[in-house]
């Protein structure tokens, strides 16, 4: 298993532009500052060092960048990063928890390798849980916009997105689906999937794209819509069963 750490470049490197307005003689333009229209002010998310850690380590597991098997070198990684070890501890720790990373004594951090029979009990037990949310919500059509609404901002994603962020937003509509059952235990049980859900699907980055997944959720979604519970179902099984296939293919050839 080879290091991480070592001789990779920077992530989330921050740059901020500020633009100069300049005014001209107009007269229309010669206010007081007290007669100008007040500009809503722009909110900047505000981050820790810890989160943003939390956040470029898991984009770049997602990304491939850090790939199965990898091990994560704490003082190497720290130095490249630009942070304390402390924070980058902290980070890490996150992302134990998470189900990211793994973690053992004598053993250090890495990124966990899925095997088939991961995925497939993977598969096995999203689809158990989705089925129970997706009979649901045909029966809810006040709630279907909340679905719809996630396929839409997966639709949305620029062509030039990660596929860490491709990840996100696939589950994203998946984690709308099940919210939409407003069950707190299903969707709590959906959650402990997450990380390995996206896990699995490093390896889809190979055959999928934003435009194939965000058509695929738009056609389960009809069948949502339709408000045939069984038809819904087994749309769902369907879907689930395509990504299983195709990712378990891959894993195969490689």
């Amino acid at each position: 298993m080879r290091q991480y750490g070592q001789r990779h470049p920077r992530v989330n490197q921050w740059a901020t532009c500020w633009y100069l307005v300049i005014m001209s003689d107009n007269p229309a333009l010669d206010v007081t500052p007290s007669e100008m229209p007040r500009q809503p002010r722009a909110t900047l998310e505000r981050v820790t060092t810890t989160e943003a850690l939390v956040r470029a380590l898991t984009r770049q597991i997602l990304d491939g960048a850090i790939s199965g098997g990898d091990h994560l070198r704490e003082v190497d990684l720290a130095d490249e990063m630009g942070v304390s070890r402390q924070s980058l501890r902290t980070a890490l720790i996150e992302l134990v928890h998470m189900g990211l990373l793994r973690r053992e004594a004598h053993r250090g951090v890495w990124v966990p390798r899925l095997t088939r029979g991961d995925i497939e009990d993977l598969y096995d037990i999203r689809t158990v849980i989705e089925s129970a949310a997706i009979r649901r919500l045909t029966k809810h059509p006040e709630r279907w916009h909340e679905v719809e609404d996630a396929i839409d901002a997966l639709a949305r994603l620029d062509s030039a997105a990660g596929w860490g962020a491709i990840v996100e937003a696939d589950f994203a509509v998946h984690r709308a689906l099940v919210a939409t059952a407003r069950s707190p235990r299903l969707s709590h049980a959906h959650e402990m999937l997450c990380a390995e859900t996206r896990l699995s699907l490093v390896r889809a980055q190979h055959f999928w794209t934003a435009e194939y997944l965000a058509a695929e959720h738009r056609d389960l979604f009809q069948v949502i819509a339709s408000g045939d519970e069984d038809a819904a179902d087994q749309r769902l099984h369907e879907h689930l069963r395509i990504g299983l296939d195709q990712i378990l293919a891959d894993l195969s050839a490689s």
